[in-house]
């Protein structure tokens, strides 16, 4: 699926204020001890973002982190060309004189090792990067080589990842959508095979659909953990207004600061900004379909909302599990769409499940 869509959703606002919450801490706490510290966007997007419904605009993640305080020193923005024009256009125009950030012309799986290169001199900076595509564009390599690039030191690249799990059971043919390009595609987002023991439990009904996508996060948990050396990951999934999963963001750390920073932006994202976002997008839309109908609210009562039960579930770390071990390389596609892979669009497709609940 295509689109030249650019409006977003509130699940993707709330991704960026979880943002914002931590890049703070982060750089509090690592300013303490280091004149520098270096932000990467893999994924970068615009510099501004239009909600959707056309209910004004938020900050996009170049802007949130070029306004964090303390500041970045370095910032390296990643972006396909058309995208990357339009951003250093908009960054160059509301901060003209600000010389810390660049933009990586084309595509950040291809483009993050010369980059690493040029910050080469910095290299013992604290780093954070967002991986943030959407749809399934991220590959391991991109990842193994954030954390290669630290692992000498005390700790590695922080990273934040969003994993569209859900979207992977769409490509594989479980909820009518699947190819050979689809597995390519998983084995470069993993790095290995392994992801295939989970789709074969499903497909022989042994793990429900909430089973499987548990699984696809915790093997990039796993492996973050075991194969790169991560001390802790914490996962955190968002879900829409009618509790279907849309993606979970992964955090990797070696840090202790971090661990406990990311734990508490966790445990209130769960408990206040996700709700509070839920609720407000519940409003929108029963204004929206009300007005649609023709009917009006007394002055001062427009934002009142229908009573009715909100939970609101507290974050709880868990440390991954070991993964199923993996029975065959062949995978079944028999039977199964071919459609291509790339065009999921995570928004567009987070739309369409908000849609249907209504």
């Amino acid at each position: 699926m295509t689109s030249n869509k650019k409006d977003w959703g509130w699940w993707s606002e709330v991704k960026l204020e979880i943002l914002q919450d931590y890049l703070r801490a982060f750089t509090t706490a690592v300013r303490l001890k280091s004149k520098e510290a270096i932000y990467l966007d893999l994924f970068a997007g615009a510099y501004d973002n239009k909600r959707r419904g056309g209910a004004g605009t938020f900050p996009g993640s170049a802007r949130i982190a070029l306004e964090t305080q303390p500041a970045f020193t370095r910032l390296v923005f990643f972006e396909l060309h058309e995208k990357a024009i339009e951003l250093k256009t908009s960054i160059s125009q509301d901060r003209g004189g600000d010389s810390r950030w660049s933009v990586i012309d084309g595509d950040s799986n291809q483009t993050i090792a010369t980059a690493l290169c040029l910050l080469a001199g910095l290299r013992w900076a604290p780093t954070f990067a967002f991986l943030d595509p959407r749809g399934l564009q991220i590959a391991w390599s991109t990842i193994e080589t954030l954390a290669n690039w630290r692992s000498d030191k005390k700790t590695k690249v922080e990273q934040w990842i969003l994993l569209p799990e859900p979207a992977l059971a769409r490509v594989l043919g479980l909820q009518g959508a699947s190819g050979k390009r689809s597995v390519e595609l998983l084995d470069r987002l993993y790095g290995t095979t392994e992801w295939r023991a989970i789709h074969q439990l499903r497909r022989a009904n042994k793990i429900n659909p909430d089973e499987m996508r548990s699984e696809f996060v915790n093997l990039l948990r796993w492996r973050l953990q075991h194969v790169l050396h991560y001390k802790t990951t914490h996962a955190l999934q968002i879900v829409n207004t009618h509790g279907s999963p849309i993606y979970t963001m992964i955090f990797a750390t070696d840090s202790e600061p971090g661990d406990k920073i990311m734990n508490h932006v966790y445990s209130s994202a769960s408990t206040r900004t996700i709700p509070n976002m839920q609720d407000r997008a519940r409003t929108f839309e029963r204004q929206r379909l009300e007005a649609s109908k023709g009917i009006m609210r007394l002055p001062g009562f427009e934002h009142i909302e229908r009573a009715g039960p909100r939970t609101r579930k507290a974050y709880d770390h868990t440390e991954p599990w070991e993964p199923p071990p993996l029975q065959s390389d062949t995978i079944d596609l028999s039977g199964e769409d071919d459609i291509d892979p790339e065009d999921v669009d995570l928004e567009l497709w987070a739309e369409e499940l908000e849609r249907e609940g209504e």
